[in-house]
């Protein structure tokens, strides 16, 4: 995993730092410049991301926060977005999401402790 991910040619960045207690990788941020908004800029960054966090079998976070900038995503969006893209909601918050490497991913619910129930 990289710290950040950079499209220079589309004014945009992904920001990411490790977190050893939570025993993966916080997403703290996707920035597109608001010119280049709505156009997959961001959806291309957290593609990356995502390959390679299945391929080094690392677990992402992240918390959603709107920043109200023009073009921006609301809460309700974010969380639409971040879900189809394999995130789930984490601690019972729906502000709070993670996701699995897909080669980690067991059809069931997640407990607080990351733990696997109600498998099928």
């Amino acid at each position: 995993m990289k710290n950040y991910y950079i499209d220079k040619e589309n004014h945009a960045t992904a920001y990411l730092m490790p977190v050893e207690s939570l025993g993966g990788w916080l997403l703290t941020g996707i920035d597109v410049h608001w010119r280049n908004r709505h156009r997959g800029v961001a959806s291309a960054l957290l593609k990356l991301i995502t390959d390679d966090a299945d391929n080094e079998n690392i677990i992402l976070f992240l918390a959603i926060g709107p920043d109200g900038s023009i073009g921006s995503l609301t809460a309700e969006q974010l969380i639409a977005w971040y879900s189809r893209n394999g995130f789930i909601t984490w601690h019972d918050n729906e502000y709070a999401m993670k996701r699995l490497p897909k080669s980690n991913i067991q059809i069931g619910n997640c407990n607080a402790d990351n733990q696997i129930t109600n498998r099928k």
